[in-house]
């Protein structure tokens, strides 16, 4: 028996025994075995493996060929995650195009993962910038666009000025660039969201069933962030008085849906409210409608422009020709598209807007929209807050499309105020205190 063990020679002998015994192809079910799909993270292509990779590869490869013995026709496949600006940048930095720093990178870490020996399937193998792969990608991102679960929105993230891209909390070291070692900032950037707060309660349920340690349960509960408590809306103290105007929709008029409620309330906080009554409410033309506003109300850079409906769009037309300080549209639009029935005026308006001077002439825009609108698209909130800025809410109506006597949330987009949320109420020595979250 020879006293050293050649290590080198003796996996490269298997390993090759393993390719052409095609060992690990899995096919998509076996007679007799029950299919068990297994998967670990894809590395990202950025030219070299390193330690971190063979420990994170070698316990799930364990976990593959246990469930082979157990009996499992088991699917391990690997792949490569290959977007991102990191990629760009390397690209750059080399005078190369990123297709081609890519293609380098995939073949030399495909050859360095294969002499780990792992189970992996590589007839299966995926990669992520294929067109064969990204139009799985862009099918699902639409479901879930579709589904009102991908919008847009502006958020402070942490920025890496260097690789030029948005970090994790978990990447950024005594606030610095894990990857790099530059200095992050705090940047405000328009980005997409997955809306995974409509599933918190089913991910925070589900974890029950897990066999895992409590501290990463109670940690993956606080990722998902689903608490349980009570939401107060604060107004804010000492704001000057405001002369709002609301606008009706289609076929509406001053007494209809929240309206007079909205303007009681407004009143109560020491504005001036004017609720006119449109033109040809039930066959409007929008330039007879946004006259009427223009010669009848009071428009000032003091004014806020509220419009309900088809009222977006004249208070949309009327910030085109003056200054406001602020528009909040409710339910509203700025496409003639439906989601029940086309409308008699759809072909009357004019649907061009200057978006620049709109946005030159306010000060600040919220748009409210409702989840459950039987009539507008949550997209049309989405593409008014693209064109608009400002704040976006979108939220569930007492009523779909904002038809209730009272809506809460209109009054909270109208007025200034702090949005708190608590978990719970202690009371000590008489005296209850809150914990607030703002």
């Amino acid at each position: 028996m020879a006293k050293d063990f050649d290590h080198k020679a003796i996996e490269k002998k298997w390993q090759e025994e393993w390719a052409k015994q095609r060992l690990y192809e899995t096919p998509d079910s076996a007679s007799g075995k029950d299919n068990f799909y297994t998967l670990v993270e894809f590395p990202y292509p950025s030219g070299d493996l390193h330690i971190g990779h063979w420990y994170a590869y070698a316990v799930p490869d364990a976990y593959a060929r246990m469930k082979r013995m157990q009996g499992k026709n088991v699917l391990y496949p690997m792949g490569f995650d290959e977007f991102g600006l990191p990629a760009e940048n390397a690209a750059i930095k080399r005078n190369i195009n990123p297709r081609e720093w890519i293609d380098e990178s995939v073949e030399k870490m495909r050859t360095q993962l294969k002499t780990i020996g792992a189970s992996f399937d590589w007839s299966r193998e995926v990669r992520t910038s294929s067109p064969e792969y990204m139009k799985w990608t862009q099918w699902l991102f639409l479901k879930l666009y579709e589904k009102g679960l991908a919008y847009r929105a502006k958020s402070p993230v942490n920025w890496c000025p260097v690789d030029q891209t948005v970090l994790a909390n978990e990447q950024v070291i005594d606030g610095k660039c894990e990857r790099c070692g530059s200095e992050v900032v705090l940047k405000e950037l328009e980005q997409w969201f997955f809306k995974i707060t409509e599933y918190a309660p089913r991910l925070v349920k589900d974890l029950d069933q897990l066999d895992w340690p409590e501290p990463i349960k109670e940690s993956q509960k606080n990722w998902i962030g689903k608490s349980e408590g009570a939401e107060i809306v604060f107004p804010l103290a000492g704001y000057e008085p405001r002369h709002f105007i609301i606008l009706h929709g289609f076929s509406g008029h001053p007494d209809g849906t929240f309206h007079p409620w909205l303007k009681g309330e407004l009143e109560k906080l020491g504005h001036t409210v004017e609720m006119p009554q449109l033109p040809d409410t039930e066959d409007p033309t929008p330039m007879k409608q946004v006259e009427y506003v223009l010669k009848h109300c009071t428009i000032n850079d003091k004014t806020v422009l509220v419009g309900h409906s088809l009222g977006s769009v004249i208070a949309l037309k009327v910030a085109e020709q003056r200054k406001v300080e602020r528009i909040v549209t409710v339910g509203g639009f700025s496409e003639p598209k439906f989601k029940d029935y086309n409308r008699p005026f759809e072909k009357k308006f004019d649907w061009n807007f200057d978006w620049e001077k709109i946005r030159a002439n306010i000060r600040s825009a919220i748009i409210v929209s409702d989840r459950n609108d039987h009539a507008v698209p949550i997209e049309a909130g989405r593409m008014l807050k693209i064109k608009l800025g400002g704040e976006l809410m979108e939220v569930d109506a007492v009523s779909a499309h904002f038809t209730a006597t009272r809506e809460p949330d209109v009054l909270n987009a109208c007025v200034p105020s702090i949005k708190v949320f608590t978990t719970r109420a202690d009371t000590l020595f008489g005296v209850t205190f809150l914990v607030l979250a703002p």
